[in-house]
């Protein structure tokens, strides 16, 4: 999962590469100091990992305020294997 969403921001990133766009990851793995660096450059995209994101979403204002609708600056949330999050029993966060 951590891999294929890497790769998958390798590939924004690439495409975004000139446009101002700013393509983060957020996974598993690496240090928590390093992603909340990341989460406070702002980016329009976030591709994320469901375990981490549901780890970081309390813990970082900007996650909560970028996805408010109309006032938030995050225009995508690519959230890796979120057909699994669907699956009975599974993160149960997402009924909150």
């Amino acid at each position: 999962t951590r891999e294929l969403a890497l790769q998958v921001t390798k590939h924004l990133k690439a495409i975004a590469d000139g446009t101002g766009i700013g393509v983060v990851a957020i996974v598993g793995g690496l240090a928590e100091v390093k992603q909340k660096r990341l989460i406070g450059l702002c980016p329009e995209v976030i591709v994320a990992t469901p375990g981490r994101l549901w780890e970081l979403l309390p813990k970082y204002d900007y996650l909560k305020e970028a996805s408010d609708g109309e006032n938030g600056t995050l225009s995508f949330l690519v959230i890796d294997e979120a057909d699994k999050m669907c699956e009975r029993g599974k993160f149960d966060e997402l009924g909150k």
